[in-house]
């Protein structure tokens, strides 16, 4: 894969000198032209603008009753940027923590760069672009990149850190299993004229087995992946519309497998010299395929999509493969736009392969519903059984050691809520909302579809703002049920807040508090009472002053010895710099 790293370095410099040296006679502009913003600042002698914000925090932790779970001051610091340089504008994101010393983590450190001029974009360090969905496909990474868009052309090119390397006992917290360093690389070309769309994209991901000091028993092995992916779209008629994508992917599910000798050059074996095929290495395919009609009513779709067996990019979340699914979708508004209407209806079928265990056909759908019953009534539907991955945050128990965001693959989604006015004058309303996933869990790579979770939460809130004296209330009620890997837990937290602006607008006082009933497996585990108090206070135009502290009481009511009472206090300073 060096070769095909090298090709890389050497094709991304190579292509913009052939779009800066080509630009008149390939796309019609004239190099006057482009050059003209910066020629103009430099005559006004405008050469630096930097607008943005500067935000600085301190955490304070106080907790007795139990083992600490946070170092006792924690700093942080988060900056959003945008630097102008002669017209070539830079939007800057980064974020810095001091460590965590109880867990022995280290501090995390976010920052992102993203200078553009004209049509020409680079980026560096944490960023997420999307190529495709069945390669790159909006995943975090920390490297570089670049997007050049003259005229109808595209070319996009990115390499950098996937994710980093986790050791066995960094993860014996949360009993999370380790994983290798992940390097990724791709490039990306198109053509798109507004209504045609064509594009071309190589993605290559591949773990650095020297990463992590694992026995060659160890069930966690470094991959490599290759995916080469078509895309596209015809505009055959005002009426009628075609879009496509094909994806052929490589993977090798452990790169210190034996290399496979005299393998061919072609798709199916080392694809042109770029992939070292291995005996762990599977060839498989994804396609997807739509139709779209614009009947005067609405718009009607037709879609086919067919994920072969095994097929997985290391670009992605994670997907469900060994399937296939046709399904037809209409988009209308009904009763004088009053009714919005979008449902979706299919068919998917499971166990493509001979080798399948399992299989089978089941009805696929999708409907969403808006209606609005008044100008202060109003209510919305949706329920859908398609599979989609997704990252879920886990409510969770204050005894229990659980990450609180996990990615998941819903396989059954719900929610509804109405929305009530309760006055004339908009000052009080009534929010009643409800939601339901049933998800399996996706463990490294890997959809475990017998790991099946379950997510269920009902909220009722009212509020009521006095836009003259600066006064808002809010009282609501949160239930949530969670079946999450064997352990079910119910959470009952009815709460109130209040928000009041004092001396004018400059001050504002804010306090909440909540009851939380806390039950685990069937049985009352504890109850928490917290507590909040903040002020905000604008300085000026440009500068804010934000402090908070939150007192987190906790009652055990188990006879287990390792629930204990507990109280947990949170300080917190923020200072905020606007230019």
């Amino acid at each position: 894969m060096l070769v095909y790293i090298s090709r890389i370095k050497l094709f991304a410099p190579l292509c913009c000198l052939l779009l800066l040296g080509n630009i008149q006679t390939l796309w019609g502009q004239d190099v006057e032209g482009f050059w003209s913003g910066i020629n103009e600042r430099i005559q006004s002698g405008e050469y630096l603008k930097v607008s943005g914000n500067v935000q600085a925090g301190l955490r304070y932790n106080s907790i007795n009753g139990i083992g600490a779970r946070q170092a006792p001051f924690q700093a942080n610091l988060n900056a959003g940027l945008l630097i102008d340089i002669l017209g070539i504008k830079g939007p800057f994101a980064a974020a810095f923590s001091s460590q965590n010393t109880t867990y022995q983590l280290p501090a995390y450190a976010f920052y992102g760069f993203s200078p553009s001029y004209k049509w020409i974009k680079l980026h560096f360090g944490d960023r997420s672009l999307s190529f495709s969905p069945y390669s790159l496909n909006g995943l975090n990474f920390r490297g570089f990149g670049m997007e050049l868009t003259p005229g109808k052309f595209y070319f996009g090119i990115m390499r950098g850190r996937l994710r980093r390397e986790r050791l066995i006992d960094a993860g014996a917290i949360q009993n999370l299993d380790p994983i290798y360093r992940r390097m990724g690389s791709g490039v990306k070309v198109g053509f798109d004229n507004g209504t045609d769309q064509i594009a071309l994209s190589l993605f290559h991901a591949r773990d650095d087995a020297s990463s992590l000091d694992l026995p060659d028993s160890a069930s966690v092995r470094p991959q490599e992946n290759l995916v080469l992916e078509v895309q596209g779209k015809k505009q055959i008629s005002d009426f009628i519309s075609l879009d496509f994508n094909f994806a052929h992917s490589a993977l090798s599910r452990d790169t210190e497998a034996p290399i496979l000798e005299d393998i061919n050059g072609g798709l199916n074996g080392s694809i042109l010299g770029l992939f070292k095929a291995r005996s762990s290495s599977s060839y498989n395919q994804a396609y997807g395929i739509g139709i779209k009609l614009a009947p005067k009513f609405g718009q009607l779709s037709l879609d086919y999509e067919r994920i072969g067996t095994g097929f997985q990019s290391l670009g992605s979340l994670a997907f469900l493969n060994d399937t296939e699914q046709f399904s037809a979708g209409v988009n209308t508004s009904l009763a004088e736009n009053k009714i919005s209407l979008g449902a979706n209806l299919g068919i998917q079928r499971n166990g493509l392969s001979d080798q399948a265990i399992t299989g089978g056909n089941r009805l696929i759908g999708s409907i969403n519903v808006g209606v609005s019953f008044s100008d202060r009534i109003s209510s919305s539907l949706s329920v859908s059984n398609f599979n989609y991955t997704l990252r879920q945050r886990v409510s969770t128990v204050p005894f229990v050691v659980v990450d609180s965001i996990v990615i998941v693959q819903s396989n059954f989604s719900t929610q509804a809520a109405t929305t009530i006015i309760l006055s004339e004058e908009g000052q009080s309303a009534l929010t009643l909302s409800g939601a339901y996933q049933n998800a399996s869990s996706v463990n490294g790579d890997e959809i475990e579809n017998t790991a099946v979770n379950s997510f269920y939460t009902a909220m009722a809130a009212y509020s009521f703002s006095q836009e003259d004296s600066g006064f808002n209330l809010t009282v609501s009620t949160l239930a949530n049920f969670t079946e999450f890997n064997g352990l079910n837990t119910r959470i009952l937290s009815p709460s109130v807040s209040a928000q009041k602006s004092l001396f004018g607008e400059s001050v504002k006082a804010d306090l909440g508090i909540s009851y939380s009933s806390v039950s685990a497996n069937g049985d009352l585990a504890s109850t928490v009472i917290e507590s909040r108090f903040g002020t905000n206070w604008d300085i000026n135009d440009q500068q804010s002053l934000r402090f908070q502290i939150v007192l987190v009481n906790n009652q055990s009511k188990s006879s287990n010895a390792q629930f204990s009472n507990f109280r947990d206090l949170n300080g917190n300073l923020f200072y905020r710099f606007s230019f």
